[in-house]
């Protein structure tokens, strides 16, 4: 679960990771307290990621990517809100 974004009314737009991680294979990743009913990911759009490995080796910074983006109703009640949570996985 991440916190709210500072100054709204409990939206949750953005997030930032770090991951080290030296064993090889596919991560997922799920955000559980979402709670807009629709975001843009449903449309195609991509999560930006940088790779420090990716940067030295071919000096590509920030860059769009994922796969299996999905976001969806999860049945997990927003209290005092009478609505349900939503979850980003990618």
């Amino acid at each position: 679960m991440i916190e709210n974004d500072i100054n709204t009314h409990g939206y949750n737009n953005w997030f930032f990771y770090r991951v080290k991680n030296k064993a090889k294979g596919n991560k997922r990743f799920s955000i559980v307290n979402m709670v807009k009913k629709s975001l843009f990911y449903n449309q195609g759009m991509l999560i930006s990621i940088f790779s420090r490995k990716r940067y030295m080796t071919d000096k590509v910074g920030w860059f769009k990517g994922g796969n299996k983006i999905t976001y969806s109703n999860v049945n997990f009640l927003r209290h005092h809100y009478n609505d349900y949570y939503y979850c980003l996985s990618f």
